[in-house]
């Protein structure tokens, strides 16, 4: 999963950060290189406590795809009754948790604890030494996540969360951000890298974080359709998605064996993508703030928000791991990683087994060879007129010629000049020293003689450094 998440965020910074569309000679392999989607800044607070929401309850930042087609936008070719449509969504925003931090000595050293709900057996959330940006260090960045719970299934993740963060109907994660010892050369007024506190190293002045560790939340929901229906799951959690798709006696979309099969591939290809794994796989490379910073703890200024920046790209990693997944269900049957198995095509003739194993050869890629953009009305300009030039260059004289010879050639002046001008005319000429009884016109005008003749080789006049031709006798 680890490699999955780079390479999805590799491929986020070509194909989806800033619109590029990567390098010319690069294409993506998936049908649609970036899968479409809409933000909002308005939303509501993605916590039920509204006031937890540092810039107000409808204040937040969300992401959410446009109903995704299972063949147009993800590749899996079927017909349109065997189709499915999945919508995904996250909505966050910076929270206030000061009031849920205390400050505890833990083995002689000083911690700072946020108490938003156990994880695991620990009665605390996180824990940050205070002794940290003594290291020098930058960025660090920590998450925790609660999965909802689906209607076959309990809460489920490591993280227990208190009332005010949990949700039924929402995958829930806190980001815990320490800036620890960076600086930078201008303010900061982003209200989760906000940095105003002014430092002087020399001449120089920095500025350095207002608070030890900034907070964000974020639920994430995703909603699966049968287009055939219009019938849709409600937007809730992943666990409350896997119950409605794979349990089969809950098939309350009404899916064919087709539809389920394609749906069920992409309830797994979602499992393992959202902004908690993307953090937790990447850690600091997950921020695209840390890609700054120099000198280990330098950064220039950033924009008011940056915050939604970072949300935005997470969002886009999970769409591309989705996309990777979806498309190596196909192809990629030498990394089946550490839950992979191989099975006999003998095994599990059931009808869902069947429609599985039907869409391993009918997945929609796009070739992924370089690329040379060319005009291809311009290319057939140019093929045509020089066709036109070489065609005009074989028939201009014949035609010239013969026009002439209907007019009685020896009275048209400029067939004579054209004959006497000809290479192999000249060389004739030369040949035959104002005796050209023996030679006659063949065909395609080449000159021939009618009988056999001896010529010397070329005389050379060493005087006037010329050559002349001899006819011998």
């Amino acid at each position: 999963m680890s490699n999955d998440t780079i390479q999805a965020r590799t491929y986020v910074s070509n194909f989806y950060a800033g619109g590029s569309p990567g390098s010319a000679t690069t294409r993506s392999v998936f049908v649609k290189p970036s899968l479409p989607y809409t933000t909002n800044q308005t939303a509501p607070c993605p916590v039920p406590a509204s006031n937890r929401c540092l810039l107000g309850s409808n204040l937040a930042y969300s992401v959410t795809t446009d109903m995704l087609d299972s063949q147009t936008m993800l590749g899996i070719d079927a017909p349109e009754r065997d189709r499915v449509a999945l919508k995904l969504s996250v909505t966050c925003s910076p929270l206030r948790t000061t009031d849920l931090v205390e400050k505890r000595e833990i083995n002689n050293r000083t911690f700072l604890v946020w108490h938003l709900g156990m994880v695991g057996d620990a009665e605390h959330t996180f824990l940050y030494n205070t002794e940290t940006p003594r290291t020098g260090v930058s960025y660090k960045i920590a998450t925790v996540a609660a999965l909802a719970p689906g209607f076959n299934s309990s809460l489920a993740g490591d993280w227990k969360p208190i009332a005010d963060f949990n949700r039924t109907d929402a995958h829930v994660s806190v980001f815990f951000l320490s800036q620890n010892n960076l600086g930078y050369f201008t303010p900061v007024s982003d209200p989760w890298f906000s940095a105003n506190v002014n430092v002087s190293v020399g001449s120089i002045n920095l500025f350095h974080t207002d608070s030890a560790v900034t907070t964000i939340g974020c639920a994430e929901q995703y909603q699966m359709c049968n287009p055939q229906t219009g019938t849709c799951t409600k937007p809730a959690g992943y666990a409350w998605l896997r119950d409605s798709i794979l349990i089969e006696n809950e098939n309350t979309l009404g899916l064919n064996f087709a539809q389920r099969a394609t749906a069920s591939r992409l309830v797994f290809a979602i499992a393992s993508t959202g902004a908690s794994s993307t953090v937790q796989v990447l850690g600091t490379g997950a921020l695209w703030a840390n890609s700054l910073v120099f000198n280990g703890n330098l950064a220039p200024g950033m924009p008011d928000n940056q915050w939604q920046a970072e949300v935005l790209g997470w969002f886009q990693t999970s769409l591309a791991r989705i996309q990777a997944y979806v498309v190596d269900f196909a192809s990629n049957a030498g990394k089946l990683g550490a839950l992979g198995s191989v099975l006999s095509p003998h095994d599990g003739q059931d009808e869902l087994s069947l429609a599985l194993r039907r869409q391993c050869r009918s997945q929609l890629v796009q070739t992924v060879g370089e690329v040379q953009n060319f005009n291809f009305v311009g290319v057939a300009i140019v093929i045509c007129f020089s066709s036109a030039l070489i065609l005009l260059d074989l028939v201009l004289e014949p035609l010239v010629s013969l026009m002439c010879r209907r007019r009685n050639a020896w009275r048209c002046i400029t067939e004579k000049a054209r004959q006497a001008d000809n290479k192999l005319h000249l060389l004739r000429m030369a040949l035959a020293n104002k005796n050209g009884s023996d030679w006659e016109l063949g065909s395609r005008g080449v000159p021939v003689r009618s009988g056999q003749g001896d010529f010397e080789r070329p005389v050379v006049h060493e005087q006037r450094s010329l050559v002349s031709y001899e006819v011998g006798r």
